[in-house]
């Protein structure tokens, strides 16, 4: 594994475990979220711990699995499945990761509407 699907793997555990500071270097300052129509999400590595811990404390029995990673040059995909939300729903996503370095530069999500 390269350093960075290691650390897809390991944001995945780290989510799994409520641990936002082990999740933290991971992101890089600069971070944007795309979704499938190139619009952006959300930007900074703030605004997107803030996104997570807000899921935490709206969903508290949110948990996520993941398929294992793909990489080419510096994007790096993989599914992540996410249950148990409050109102029952399921999320089914397709990540693609844009990588600096070790951190998370770019992320863009392609979410199966047919989950929701």
């Amino acid at each position: 594994m390269s350093n960075q699907t290691e650390a897809i793997a390991d944001i995945v555990v780290k989510f799994q475990a409520r641990d936002l500071e082990g999740i933290r270097p991971y992101i890089h300052s600069d971070f944007t979220w795309f979704d499938h129509a190139g619009t952006i999400v959300l930007q900074g590595a703030e605004v997107f711990l803030e996104a997570i811990e807000r899921t935490w404390r709206e969903n508290p029995n949110v948990v996520n699995t993941s398929s294992l990673c793909l990489q080419v040059g510096n994007l790096v995909s993989h599914t992540e499945s996410f249950r148990e939300y409050t109102d029952g729903h399921i999320e089914d996503w397709v990540w693609v990761y844009e990588f600096e370095g070790d951190a998370i530069l770019k992320m863009y999500g392609f979410l199966n509407a047919s989950a929701l």
